[in-house]
């Protein structure tokens, strides 16, 4: 026989289970980075990651543990009722599991540690048996992190405004007329968002501000595509 991971790993049920309970009860945080690799050179994962926030999950361990599957055929292993019925699939704990609730990856973890990553680890409990607690650690574990930019200048209303356009495909020219601005003025704009949110460029600065919640999606235009749309510069 041989033993199929079903949890903690890329596709598993309990992942499938913690995006399902993240869009229910956590559409604000944004849909985070499946698979993320953070370290160069090293094949280590997160689960699922908000790399802009350096805010990390890891699902570990649970109840749905490995299903056992026949090293012949390949089928799952179900077990055999009292009654002479077929029932569910047998399944043994897996390695997150066999040693308490979770087994740690020290190396992994202290090499996150180290570049500043907050590492949040939940089984299966915490995914099936109380969500709604385990979004809202999430939720104040994002919020620790915009600490980092409430201390920087903040936005002046029309920079927001600049920044909704920019997250909606607007383009300088785009901008500057539906704010009756002047094209230089927008690009003013945009030289001090981006330094005021630390960001390389236009993307990187809308980014941010939807990690940070500076800016909403529900509160974003969006641009009508163009046949022969503006070559906009950064």
């Amino acid at each position: 026989m041989t033993a199929k991971k079903t949890d903690g790993g890329e596709g598993s049920e309990l992942e499938r289970a913690f995006d399902t309970q993240l869009a229910r009860l956590g559409s604000d945080l944004g849909n985070p980075q499946k698979g993320h690799r953070f370290c160069p050179g090293r094949k280590w994962e997160f689960d699922r990651a908000w790399p802009l926030a350096k805010v990390a999950v890891e699902l570990e361990g649970g109840e749905f543990g490995f299903t056992v599957q026949c090293h012949n055929c390949g089928q799952t292993v179900l077990s055999r009722r009292k009654d002479g019925g077929v029932g569910k699939p047998i399944r043994v704990p897996g390695w997150h599991g066999a040693g308490g609730r979770f087994g740690p990856d020290m190396e992994k973890y202290n090499a996150a540690a180290c570049q500043g990553w907050l590492l949040l680890r939940f089984g299966h409990n915490d995914v099936i048996g109380n969500p709604f607690e385990m979004v809202e650690t999430i939720r104040n574990a994002m919020r620790c992190r915009v600490g980092s930019v409430e201390v920087m200048e903040p936005l002046s209303d029309q920079q927001v405004a600049v920044l909704r356009l920019m997250a909606g495909g607007f383009v300088t020219p785009e901008i500057a007329e539906r704010m009756s601005l002047s094209k230089h003025t927008v690009r003013r704009h945009v030289e001090g968002i981006c330094q005021k949110l630390s960001a390389r460029n236009r993307a990187a600065a809308v980014a941010r501000a939807l990690v940070w919640s500076i800016i909403e999606p529900a509160g974003i235009p969006w641009a009508v595509p163009m046949q022969y749309p503006y070559i906009d510069e950064e």
